[in-house]
């Protein structure tokens, strides 16, 4: 009993220790907002004061003993200084401690509420006092789990209500017929409506000739920003779609030369499921960045190819080639000796055929197999004097990285292995 009682006693304390941790974490948190407010309202007005210059912005933080700040960081936080309220209101709701990418996640939104500000009347504001600056404070508002997910919206997009002529102002503009066809949120089409007016910046054509190549179908979706949702609607609550901001000429062109190569190759598996734009659009990146690769490297294999001896051929073991190397290429296992090369693959076919009945095992079973006899290889060689022991060691480790090569290739992949000689000079003829 007195066990029991013990264990009793330790759930309520862990419980008031949970608790107090908690309350302890929402005041961190919240002093730490509160920092962050005050620091970036502090550099934008310090950035203000210096102009367009920004060498002689770093001088003077440096001068006055405020360099505080990696540069990247101090970028972020200027620009979250543009909106005090509005960046309360995201800090309220995000997780991260990362000024950066606190402002990489939310940039589209703040480039929205500016577009409102320079379209809306201002309203009459009372004037500071000298000294006073205290950041307006904003009631964090109850969101549901779903909308908790999505980057913050202003505000001023929020309740502002949606002109009636929206539709017949959107109408009048080129190109305008193909996106009210499109989009039918009264909320889109004013949105839609204040980007046609800044065609200067290229988003609206952009915008246009990509409906126009994708066919997009009719859509009730709600968008207030410039994010990649104006041309994929149903990237909702995603915030891959924040990362890109149609109104910029270099994320356009990543728009245009990655994005939509890859959603157009994989529309129905991401309507289905939108978490893996991201990962394929870095994956067929990586496959482009490995291509260009491959075009620099070509003239380089083509002149080893030229270099080679008419004696040798060429060895590609299971996909992967091993003969001849170019400049940049390592040989496997620091061989560089064709002749060893042509007995290691001769030695590692003949163990693959009799491998323990090889054709009815799987290809990581045979490699495993032929590792397992490398070990006996290994102490066979060991007993020998040097050099000879140096020898049968590199030529075993050849062999365990052919079989290597093998059980990834799972078996398969182009085999061009060189042709094995009838009798081997100095065999046994009972061989």
């Amino acid at each position: 009993m007195s066990d029991a009682n013990e264990i009793a006693e330790r759930i309520r304390m862990s419980y008031d220790e949970c608790k107090r941790g908690e309350q302890v974490w929402m005041q961190g948190r919240q002093a730490w907002i509160e920092g962050t407010l005050k620091l970036a309202q502090a550099l934008a007005e310090g950035r203000s004061l210096c102009g367009d210059d920004d060498v002689a912005f770093g001088r003077w933080l440096v001068d006055n003993n405020a360099d505080v700040v990696g540069r990247d960081d101090r970028a972020a936080l200027i620009n979250l200084g543009q909106n005090l309220t509005l960046t309360r209101e995201i800090l309220q709701r995000c997780a991260s401690n990362s000024w950066r990418n606190i402002w990489e996640h939310n940039k589209t939104l703040y480039r929205s509420h500016a577009i409102e500000a320079t379209e809306s009347p201002k309203p009459e504001q009372t004037p500071v006092p000298a000294g006073k600056t205290d950041i307006p404070a904003v009631e964090q508002p109850q969101v549901s789990e779903r909308q908790a997910s999505e980057p913050a919206m202003p505000k001023a997009l929020e309740n502002k209500p949606t002109a009636p002529e929206s539709k017949a102002a959107l109408a009048k503009v080129p190109g305008g017929d193909s996106m009210l066809k499109i989009f039918r949120s009264k909320d889109t089409r004013s949105n839609l409506h204040k980007i046609a007016k800044r065609s200067s910046n290229g988003g609206w054509k952009f915008l246009i000739d990509c409906h126009a190549e994708l066919n997009t179908s009719p859509t009730d979706a709600v968008i207030r920003t410039t994010s990649l949702r104006l041309i994929f609607p149903w990237l909702e609550g995603h915030g891959f779609a924040t990362r890109f901001d149609i109104c910029n000429r270099d994320d356009r062109r990543i728009i245009k030369e990655e994005v939509i190569p890859v959603v157009r190759a994989n529309e129905a598996a991401l309507q289905a499921n939108p978490d893996l734009l991201a990962g394929l659009v870095d994956q067929a990146r990586q496959e482009r960045s490995k291509e260009r690769a491959i075009q620099r490297q070509r003239p380089l294999i083509e002149k080893a190819y030229a270099a080679m001896p008419r004696e040798e051929e060429e060895i590609i073991f299971y996909g992967k080639r091993l003969w001849p190397l170019a400049p940049f290429e390592k040989p496997i296992d620091d061989h560089n000796h064709y002749q060893t090369l042509c007995f290691a693959i001769w030695w590692f076919e003949d163990a693959r055929q009799l491998n323990y009945h090889a054709d009815e095992r799987s290809p990581a079973h045979i490699a495993k197999g032929i590792r397992w006899m490398m070990r006996f290889q290994h102490e066979w060689g060991a007993t020998y004097p040097e050099p000879t022991r140096g020898i049968i060691a590199k030529f075993c480790n050849l062999i365990i990285h052919l079989s290597q090569i093998y059980e990834r290739a799972e078996g398969k992949g182009e085999y061009k292995r060189p042709v094995p000689p009838l009798r081997i000079e100095g065999a046994s003829a009972s061989l």
